[in-house]
């Protein structure tokens, strides 16, 4: 039987609010009937100057293994931009 446990650790940022709260809602969705501990911005690396740098997404999958994701709120026009520079 599937056991899916999705832990956020702290609110979502107002800057790219509506990127990081899609795929955090798709995500959840998309994995819920499975075997895994997600976490929304699990504090992985120690503080660093002003600021903590942690993954949006750490998963730990039964079947996938370890998946971390880093979302970013760009258009497809500027993802398109970077791979033709």
């Amino acid at each position: 039987m599937p056991d899916s446990t999705f832990i956020v650790t702290e609110k979502f940022p107002q800057s790219g609010l509506s990127s990081e709260k899609i795929v955090w809602k798709s995500f959840t969705h998309a994995f819920c009937q499975d075997t895994c501990l997600a976490y929304w911005r699990y504090p992985l690396f120690s503080k660093v100057g002003e600021r903590r740098k942690e993954p949006d997404i750490l998963m730990l999958h039964q079947q996938l293994g370890i998946i971390i994701i880093e979302v970013k709120g760009l258009t497809i026009e500027q993802v398109h931009s970077i791979f033709q520079s």
